[in-house]
């Protein structure tokens, strides 16, 4: 969030849900190892929300089907020169959802609701060169709850909160270099039931504590340095509540971890490119160097190829070393490695009057994944030796993959034209990973990907936009066929020149389409069938939205 990193100590997992869409202003997408800049749990990639930059006030809210409605504000004070302000976003979402007959993992027929609830707060405080950020969220969902079986609670919600609270400083040292520390405290919970009458929950909290220093010295006009260290110190607790008070082995657990990276920049005449290198030192896996190059050549002002090559680098979390589930039905491992990651790409861009057009082609290979595998007979966390069988976090073998992008978009120049945008993704990767049941990375991933999206001013004021999205077929566990989706969603916003507000109706799924994704982690445990989900997100929704600046 605003270029401040947040996920769960414990699992490793990001919240999205802490941040609500009406308060962002654009989502940049880093694809690819980005360990080097970033660090350890930017293995495959970097989601970054900025949020709205307007120094105006505004509120919104939203009503729609299946009971949802949402509503938010944003309040910003400011100086003249706007070096000194403060911001506050604020919001609160609730979807009760659709209720439907569902056939858990042992065949068992139930009704489930599909609900969300979510607040979040949000402020940032600058002055000068100092900035400071506080963002607190709390949910509460029920999809099926944590595992899909009627015995464990399916439909009782389960709850999430946190908070994340960032201090940044930068000095300016001299005309060419300076000198800026970024500090943070990111504190997440998990609150969830283990059995069907709910007397019985588990409870899962942590706390990162992240720091980071970076020098950057500005060479001259085409060459830029710049240096820096990290630390970062995770903690959890967890423990089951209730009727039976039962240890998970995530109590007092702890990693820390340390790293130095550097990075150089230049740019000079038709090339521009990065290169840099990340040594990161853990106290449970020792060290690890990973390196990133980037280079772009500049054809002309249209036309230019980029070619990357990067290296990623992830230790296990603590969920993943330390978990043993008193229902037997995941494990953790203490004997995990990290896993580390290389790819390369090679991208074709080209600019034409109104039409852009990206081609990339990519190559990738992982080692030391780090994957729920079905083991029989093996030594718990705690050194106890098992000997059912159940998923436990494992190693798996290296595998690769392989894969091309394309992406079109067309600003149309004039009043009523239509715009246009165009992506699709097509990924294939091998069996390396294949386990003794047959199951691997690949055979859950869909191999076709297709988007596309239509825009026009219907008049001055109304707008109408169209958005297909297209997943090819892929297989769940038992290697059974899941039939693409193919889901259509429709807008229209109508801007008001007089008072700055502005109305929206959204049709998402406009044909009711269900979409189902295999269970690629369950993977049969208990003796379970569960093999595929119908997934809550793409369920039909009419939304209307009313939002007001001034």
């Amino acid at each position: 969030i605003e270029n401040i990193a947040t996920w769960n100590s414990v699992s490793g997992e990001s919240i999205i849900n802490r941040i609500d869409i009406s308060q962002v202003k654009r989502i940049e997408i880093l694809k690819g190892p980005a360990s080097v800049k970033y660090g350890t749990n930017s293995y495959s990639g970097v989601v970054n929300i900025l949020l709205n930059d307007s120094y105006q006030q505004q509120m919104n809210f939203s009503i729609g089907a299946h009971g949802s409605h949402q509503y938010g504000v944003q309040f910003t004070k400011k100086q003249l020169d706007c070096r000194n302000f403060l911001k506050v976003f604020a919001s609160s979402t609730q979807i009760r959802g659709t209720t439907y007959d569902f056939k858990d993992e042992m065949g068992i027929y139930t009704r489930v609701r599909d609900s969300n609830r979510s607040n979040n707060l949000t402020l940032i405080a600058r002055s000068k060169r100092k900035s400071f950020l506080f963002n607190f969220y709390e949910g509460k969902e029920n999809f099926l709850g944590l595992i899909p079986n009627v015995n464990f609670g399916i439909g009782i919600p389960h709850n999430n909160k946190g908070y994340l609270l960032n201090y940044s400083e930068q000095w300016q040292l001299s005309d060419k270099s300076n000198l800026s520390y970024k500090g943070s405290y990111d504190y997440n919970r998990r609150d969830y039931t283990r059995n069907a009458l709910n007397t019985n929950r588990t409870k899962v909290s942590g706390y990162r504590i992240d720091q980071n220093l970076l020098w950057n010295y500005q060479m001259n006009s085409s060459w830029n340095f710049e240096m820096g260290y990290s630390n970062d110190y995770r903690q959890s607790t967890g423990r089951t509540y209730g009727l039976v008070a039962l240890p998970i082995n995530l109590e007092d657990q702890s990693i820390r971890e340390s790293s130095v990276y550097s990075q150089l920049t230049f740019q000079k005449n038709k090339f521009k490119g990065l290169m840099g290198s990340r040594k990161t030192f853990n106290e449970l896996f020792g060290s690890n160097l990973s390196n990133r190059i980037s280079l772009v050549y500049q054809l002309n002002e249209n036309q230019s190829f980029k070619f990357f090559a990067g290296e990623s680098y992830r230790s296990p979390s603590i969920l993943e070393l330390h978990l043993k589930s008193f229902s037997a039905v995941l494990f953790g491992d203490v004997n995990l490695l990290p896993a580390v990651s290389r790819s390369y790409e090679i991208s074709y861009l080209e600019k034409k009057g109104n039409v852009f057009f990206q081609i990339s082609s990519f190559l990738s290979t992982y080692k030391n994944k780090i994957s729920r595998v079905k083991k029989t007979g093996f030594i718990d966390p705690l050194g106890v030796f098992f000997a059912g069988t159940t998923n436990v976090y494992s190693n798996v073998s290296k595998f690769s993959s392989d894969g091309l992008e394309l992406e079109v978009k067309f600003n149309h120049p004039k009043k009523g034209g239509v715009s246009t945008f165009l992506n699709y993704s097509y990924i294939s990767g091998d069996d390396g990973d294949r386990d003794a049941q047959g199951q691997y990375n690949f055979k859950f991933i869909p191999k076709h990907n297709f988007s596309l999206g239509l825009d026009t001013d219907l008049t001055d004021r109304l707008l109408a936009s169209i958005l297909v999205k297209f997943v090819d077929d892929t297989n769940d566990f038992q290697g059974n066929r899941i039939k693409h989706s193919s889901i259509l969603d429709l807008n229209l916003i109508y801007n008001h020149s007089m008072n700055g507000s502005r109305h929206a109706l959204s049709i998402k799924n406009l044909f009711d389409q269900d979409v189902y994704i295999p269970d690629s982690t369950r993977l049969g445990t208990n003796g379970g069938q569960f093999t595929q989900v119908r997934n809550p997100i793409s369920n039909q929704q009419i939304i209307y939205s009313y939002q007001w600046t001034f």
